[in-house]
């Protein structure tokens, strides 16, 4: 089965980021709010792969260039 996401960067404050989330570049449908203070996978917000993969994704970027990412794509 191939999986194809999408992710935008919407929001960015000092405690936490907010991410557009969808299967299509113009239809970004779901939102993903990440804690900074604690950048991982929270239970209430996994209501579907589609977050799980981006969120994965985004914190893995995240972890790696020490920055949030403006955008991505997930494709497999």
């Amino acid at each position: 089965m191939a999986v194809l996401i999408y992710y935008r960067r919407i929001r960015e404050s000092a405690t936490e980021v907010e991410y557009a989330v969808g299967g299509a570049a113009d239809n970004l449908d779901r939102t993903l709010i990440i804690d900074k203070a604690a950048p991982e996978l929270q239970v209430d917000q996994l209501t579907d792969g589609v977050i799980f993969r981006a969120l994965v994704r985004i914190i893995g970027s995240f972890r790696r260039d020490r920055q949030w990412p403006p955008h991505g794509m997930i494709a497999s």
